[in-house]
């Protein structure tokens, strides 16, 4: 595969699990290209989530997910197992309010919440015109830091979002590839 945002542009693509702290590799997936449903009819990513989080299940940790990954599927299959979730959601969900989505005219710094039953879905606008959503089934409450004015869940995700791209950069140190001419 040919993945421009990664220091090594070509090779395979396998979805991994990380920890956060230490980048320690738990386990991975080789991505072998687009693949039907087979498991219980869950969408594919949640079938890649659920198949990498089974040597830590039951151990009440928490999982952080990227906007491909994190879905109410998958929240809701990772309450059952004792996980939480954390993650980015992209915005053209079918589960995202449309109220949710509205950004003009809010100014810089809003935040906004929707709670469900053991999940928050919040909306927040660091710059004027645009959003990022954040679905998590670990925060309950509306913290925001006094002085980042940043929601808790924000926070949290931004702390445990890079495991395995700092993961990636320390692999690529010891890369055996070789520079061309061509």
């Amino acid at each position: 595969m040919y993945l421009p945002a990664k220091p090594d542009k070509y090779g395979l693509k396998i979805i991994s699990i990380c920890d956060a702290k230490t980048f320690y590799f738990y386990g991975g997936i080789p991505y072998i290209g687009k693949e039907t449903r087979n498991r219980n009819d869950l969408l594919i990513p949640t079938q890649y989530v659920l198949n990498l989080v089974e040597p830590i299940m039951g151990t009440n940790r928490n999982v952080t997910t990227d906007n491909w990954f994190t879905s109410i599927e998958l929240a809701e299959q990772l309450r059952v197992k004792k996980l939480t979730l954390v993650g980015t959601l992209r915005k053209n969900k079918r589960e995202v309010p449309p109220h949710m989505l509205v950004v003009k005219n809010l100014p810089p710094m809003t935040t906004r919440f929707l709670h469900a039953p053991e999940m928050t879905l919040l909306s927040f606008s660091k710059t004027k015109n645009k959003n990022v959503l954040v679905l998590s089934t670990m925060h309950e409450t509306e913290t925001i830091n006094e002085i980042s004015k940043k929601p808790e869940q924000i926070e949290f995700y931004n702390k445990t979002k890079g495991g395995v791209d700092v993961f990636d950069k320390l692999c690529h140190q010891y890369s055996s590839t070789r520079k061309t001419n061509r």
